[in-house]
């Protein structure tokens, strides 16, 4: 939780307020979620040591925030959270909330989305990841996504489009 919060503040500053930055949610949410679509989509197996260490970048969803922490460290952050928004809309379009995404992401009002269809759209396994990793109970999570998600991305996506890894870059 410590790499997601450090995420949320960034360059800014510390963040106030649930309308003040990115939600570390958020951030653990596109971070994983582009994870998964770099992986092809596959389920992660569990991840294994090699050499006695364990690499997050051959290993499963129980490694993918250490793996977040040294992207960030090494300045591709941008390029997951672009990732991840991308694939996040590309869920939600493929769930048959295409048009609540593209509220988020074009100017004018944000249409809200039930928690049944984030998960719906987002998947029960992700969900879980995210849970176990943040230690956020499951229907926590839910919920403070389903809030702050619609005005996240809004801010994300200040010229009506998702970013790229450049303009991405600007929220870690």
């Amino acid at each position: 939780m410590d790499v997601l919060n450090g995420m949320a503040n960034g360059p800014h500053g510390q963040t106030s307020g649930s309308t003040g930055g990115m939600s570390p949610l958020t951030m653990g949410l596109l971070a994983l979620l582009a994870y998964k679509a770099f992986k092809g989509g596959q389920q992660p197996q569990p991840s294994t040591p090699t050499s006695g260490h364990p690499d997050a970048r051959t290993g499963g969803l129980d490694n993918w925030l250490g793996g977040l922490g040294n992207l960030i460290a090494s300045g591709a952050a941008g390029g997951v959270l672009s990732n991840g928004l991308g694939e996040l809309v590309r869920r939600l379009q493929e769930s048959g909330q295409g048009h609540v995404a593209d509220s988020w992401v074009r100017p004018g009002p944000n249409a809200s989305l039930t928690e049944h269809d984030l998960e719906k759209a987002v998947g029960a396994d992700t969900l879980d990841a995210l849970a176990r990793q943040t230690g956020t109970p499951r229907d926590r999570l839910l919920a403070e996504l389903a809030q702050r998600l619609p005005h996240n991305v809004d801010q994300m996506t200040p010229q009506g489009r998702i970013p790229n890894e450049r303009e991405a870059s600007q929220w870690v």
